[in-house]
């Protein structure tokens, strides 16, 4: 199941729409993922360095903006990119709240030109057995009002069970357990977001 999720996550994110033959020859489908949506949709994009990131993470910020005034968008990067992103932003006397011995390195949400954006930390970012490497160094800046999770009518989303063994009538004396999934990404206006890959 945790295999099935993480999977799922990579899909949901950088999944590439179309066709492929299983083992038994069985034709299947696969979803297009979120930035590659955003690609074919010519949504914005960027390759701020650190020294440019607030200025052109504010540009593409407002020619997005199709949201009503206070709409929030979420920012998904790796933990240290969204560090980075926090620090360029934060002027240095902001950096502890009076009468608090905790440090506060990371800002929690972002909020300009009335429109909010709050960061999401994504750790699997960082593994390249799931993601290329520049996407330790992309920021994802999605409105996600405009992506639903989308299946085939009438089947379930996930399922999991076993096959049946020696007790059960079958001539195997093991169990062997499956769990797959039928989701893909509904994707309405990639135009809302956009993309930043940090040099």
């Amino acid at each position: 199941m945790e295999q099935l999720r993480t999977d799922l996550f990579v899909t949901l994110f950088n999944g590439t729409k179309g066709e492929f033959k299983t083992s038994s020859t069985i034709p299947a489908k696969t979803t297009g993922g979120i930035f590659p949506s955003m690609v074919a949709a010519g949504s914005m994009s960027g390759n701020p360095t650190t020294a440019s990131l607030v200025s052109q993470f504010k540009t593409l910020a407002f020619k997005t903006n199709y949201k009503q005034e206070g709409g929030t968008r979420m920012i998904y990067g790796t933990p240290e990119l969204l560090h980075e992103l926090s620090g360029a932003f934060k002027d240095p006397g902001l950096r502890y709240a009076p009468n608090d011995s905790i440090s506060s390195m990371d800002l929690k949400q972002y909020e300009f030109g009335g429109m909010k954006f709050v960061p999401v930390p994504c750790q699997l970012f960082n593994e390249q057995s799931c993601f290329p490497a520049t996407w330790q160094r992309k920021l994802l800046i999605l409105d996600q009002e405009t992506i639903q999770p989308v299946k085939l009518k009438g089947l379930s989303a996930f399922e999991n069970g076993s096959t049946l063994d020696l007790e059960q009538g079958s001539r195997d004396d093991f169990k062997d357990w499956w769990v797959k999934a039928n989701i893909g990404v509904q994707f309405n206006n990639p135009l809302a977001s956009f993309t930043l890959d940090v040099q």
